[in-house]
């Protein structure tokens, strides 16, 4: 037994695991590395999302690029939903930034189609990911002005 500042650790001296304990670790690495290639599967899939938007908003298909970078945002909200705690901070980081982009893309392929409440919608959940994006809050202040939000609009112009 060894005490420290506000820790305690107790060492056992020729402890052996039983084969069920065995069997259990080997279970759960099994697991951990079959939801770790879940994870990574969905942040790819997204990200080739975002690519096939990005192409289909530079071919003047705005709807089917708005379709696309949706998809990609409902791959990574069940990331967001359930397993965020599972992720490491470099994951964290990599689904917070792929989300703020497709929401981002999604917000102007919505002002390219003249959908203005989708583009506003999809500009305040990138400005989650991230508050002060000037992209998002442009985008944001453009659709609200489109929709005769006047004061919203100006207080997003305001904080550009």
């Amino acid at each position: 037994l060894r005490c420290g500042q506000g820790t305690a650790a107790v060492q056992c001296t020729d402890y052996r695991k039983d084969r069920e304990e065995v069997e259990l670790d080997e279970e759960l690495a099994q697991k951990r590395l079959e939801l770790q290639e879940s994870f990574n599967e969905r942040l790819r899939g997204a990200a080739r999302l975002k690519e096939e938007g990005n192409g289909l908003l530079r071919r003047e298909q705005p709807e089917a690029a708005l379709e696309a970078y949706e998809d990609g945002c409902a791959m990574l909200n069940v990331l967001h939903e359930s397993g965020a705690v599972l992720l490491s901070g470099r994951m964290l980081e990599s689904l917070r930034t792929l989300t703020l982009h497709l929401h981002n893309n999604a917000a102007q392929a919505a002002l390219s189609a003249r959908l203005w409440a989708q583009a506003s919608a999809h500009a305040s959940q990138a400005l989650e990911h991230d508050e002060a994006n000037a992209k998002a809050l442009y985008r944001r202040a453009l659709a609200k002005s489109k929709l005769g939000e006047d004061a919203a609009a100006r207080r997003d112009s305001e904080s550009l």
